[in-house]
């Protein structure tokens, strides 16, 4: 999503369509699901520790709302049709809802899947269970219709 930001704002190209599974999309921490699923996420564990470690690693000296940190702030007008994937379970459920709906917002082609009892990228962890068959078949069929395959 922040490439997408930094295309748009260079002028580029944009992809002709994107997949975000469970993006992590707003580093500060926003979203019940960061609360309700700690420790229920079997990959991701909870935000306090190495997930919040990482994000102000990868923020370095930027403001953890800055759009190219949490692309959840910035402007999504003009992205490409865009599926999303995510779990009950996943941390980041609240990031993918929420981009989700400030997506749909922007006037922009959303869908989202969210999968019963997946926690963070368990529709790539858990293949071939009939989840992520779905899943990546929901993905495939996503990208071949705007695509135009």
């Amino acid at each position: 999503m922040a490439t997408v930001l930094k295309l748009k704002a260079l002028k580029r190209a944009l992809p002709g369509a994107i997949f975000m599974g469970t993006p992590w999309t707003d580093e500060t921490k926003t979203g019940d699901t960061y609360f309700l699923n700690a420790e229920v996420d079997n990959t991701l564990g909870r935000y306090e520790g190495l997930i919040e470690d990482a994000a102000k690693l990868y923020a370095g000296a930027a403001d953890l709302k800055d759009p190219f940190v949490s692309p959840v702030y910035g402007d999504v007008t003009g992205f490409p049709p865009t599926i999303l994937i995510s779990g009950t379970r996943d941390l980041l459920l609240s990031d993918t809802a929420r981009t989700h709906r400030k997506l749909r917002a922007a006037g922009v082609t959303a869908e989202l899947h969210v999968y019963e009892g997946q926690s963070h990228a368990d529709y790539l962890r858990s293949f071939p269970a009939p989840e992520a068959v779905d899943a990546l078949g929901e993905v495939a069929a996503f990208f071949n219709k705007h695509l135009k395959r």
